[in-house]
């Protein structure tokens, strides 16, 4: 018989092996879209939410509602980021993306209603469908360098605030 650490495991290994396929072909598209209607500098990194975060992720959620969470609905297993010069361009960016023949499913704009910790950007959230290319959920900040600079900075901490009491 499996053990409930044995399935999460498992569900954990698909997670991740659909979305390292994944994140860099969208990536690709993201930068293909830009390079074609947006002439101004800009960056576009991924990556793919590790097990260990996932795991915390999945605990977080789990004390928090009470009941079980898969790692299919963390709202960001695969992230991009685009980094761009000015407010401004992050719009324009937004806008471009939300053209594309991939529908935007959520946004939210921490540009306009900063969070009180003080993270800054706008953020698009693509939900899987059945037939969709990307089966695991991937989250789009679009933010300047500045913007991006303090994230890096600033990450650790906010993940320590937001999870240090959960049991690793």
């Amino acid at each position: 018989m499996t053990s409930f650490v044995d399935e999460r495991e498992t569900e954990i290994n698909l997670v991740l092996s659909d979305a390292i396929e994944e994140a860099e072909r969208f990536k690709e598209d993201i930068t293909y879209t830009l390079n074609e209607v947006f002439h101004r500098p800009f960056l576009v990194e991924s990556r793919v939410k590790e097990a260990d975060k996932i795991r915390l992720k999945c605990a977080y959620n789990e004390e928090k509602y009470n009941e079980p969470f898969s790692a299919y609905d963390i709202k960001d297993i695969v992230g991009i980021r685009i980094i761009v010069d000015t407010e401004d361009d992050i719009r324009e960016v937004r806008n471009i993306l939300s053209k594309t023949s991939l529908p935007v499913d959520d946004e939210i704009d921490t540009i306009t209603s900063p969070r009180e910790s003080g993270f800054r950007a706008i953020a698009l959230y693509y939900y899987p469908k059945a037939g969709d290319y990307c089966p695991v959920h991937a989250e789009v900040q679009i933010m300047t360098r500045e913007m991006a600079k303090w994230v890096n900075e600033t990450h650790e901490e906010y993940d320590q605030r937001k999870y240090g009491h959960i049991k690793r």
